[in-house]
């Protein structure tokens, strides 16, 4: 499968799974878009992917927690109008330990970010993929999204945040059907970031 041309937004991308999406789409050629909460990190990997490929990737702050940011730049992208080929939603701010030893705002934080950010982000970016004529959503959710697995250290709300996301991407699949956005998701175990 190429991705030559392809115009990719990468939720999360500052570290781990995302920035490893970023740097092999941007090896495979598509024209990547970075977001995440430190720009320090993005723009330390754009420089590195413009090393390995000649082209640097676009860098926005984006912290999916603020309900507002997400918001504006959906709309910021719909308005300059240019088809978004694929969307991974890759953001959540991890939170483990049990739920006493967390306040509201880190509990709110994590459950926002996860689940009502994500979706908004999508929502808003759906005019973008369908006018792309087969645009792809990959919601990375992970094994605390499954039914009946063990906490592994998650907090609950972490926990009940994937669950969340697990269920708007059925959600997605079904109100999507038809229309020439494929909706799919992956749930990848514990990983161990090595980046510096």
């Amino acid at each position: 499968m190429s991705f030559s041309g392809k115009r990719v937004i990468v939720t999360g991308a500052g570290r781990g799974l995302g920035a490893a999406f970023a740097v092999i789409l941007a090896d495979q050629g598509a024209e990547v878009i970075m977001t995440g909460r430190s720009m320090e990190n993005l723009t330390s990997l754009a420089e590195s992917i413009r090393l390995r490929t000649g082209k640097r990737p676009e860098t926005l702050s984006l912290d999916m927690a603020d309900v507002s940011a997400v918001t504006l730049l959906a709309k910021k992208m719909r308005d300059e109008g240019r088809p978004l080929d694929i969307l991974i939603n890759n953001a959540a701010q991890w939170l483990p330990g049990r739920m006493d030893e967390h306040d509201a705002l880190a509990i709110s934080q994590t459950i926002t970010g996860i689940v009502t950010g994500t979706l908004l982000f999508t929502r808003g970016l759906v005019p973008l993929l369908e006018k792309s004529g087969a645009g792809d959503i990959l919601n990375v959710i992970s094994i605390s999204g499954i039914p009946n697995t063990p906490l592994h250290g998650a907090s609950v709300a972490y926990f009940a945040a994937k669950h969340g996301q697990a269920g708007m991407n059925h959600g997605l699949r079904q109100e999507l059907k038809g229309r020439p956005i494929r909706v799919s998701a992956v749930y990848p175990s514990n990983i161990t970031d090595i980046s510096p």
